[in-house]
């Protein structure tokens, strides 16, 4: 019943939506289009993979298969857009509260500060070291970082 009910109704939404972007949006502007013909397309994906389970009947194993590997092919599409389309939403970087796409291009630098700002860095010891410190090798560790700095020393 109501898992066949629900991809029914996924691919409803999927089929009508891909119908009005090529009633609406092609004819007006084709990288309008591909840009949101990218975003259409990876939330598909992500639905049918997210239940996946309920469409194993419809698809065939070299479809299941080849859905992560789409799923990151359309996220390397859409990563040169992506400030734009979240530009294009007309969101303030201080609405989004978000150290990403931000205008001045100092994405590293802000989120230092705001880890820096985080509730986890304001004591001098991590929270939870106490019960982490016993599972880890220290000595490992120590010696890791020994060597780290004597290759940063030679660079």
């Amino acid at each position: 019943g109501y898992k066949a009910a629900s991809c029914h109704s996924a691919y409803i939404t999927i089929s009508r939506n891909l119908d009005a972007l090529n009633e609406f949006v092609k004819p007006k502007d084709t990288n309008i289009y591909n840009a949101l013909l990218n975003l259409f397309q990876l939330t598909a994906l992500r639905q049918i993979k997210d239940d996946l389970a309920d469409w194993f009947e419809c698809l065939t194993p070299h479809l299941v298969d080849s859905l992560t590997d789409g799923i990151h092919v359309l996220l390397d599409n859409i990563r040169p857009d992506a400030v734009g389309l979240v530009d294009a939403l007309g969101f303030e970087d201080e609405q989004l509260d978000s150290t990403l796409g931000r205008y001045d291009g100092r994405v590293y630098e802000a989120i230092y500060e705001q880890a820096k700002l985080s509730p986890l860095n304001q004591s001098p010891k991590m929270v939870g070291w106490e019960s982490i410190s016993k599972v880890l090798d220290l000595d490992f560790i120590k010696a890791g970082v020994g060597q780290r700095a004597c290759v940063d020393s030679k660079l």
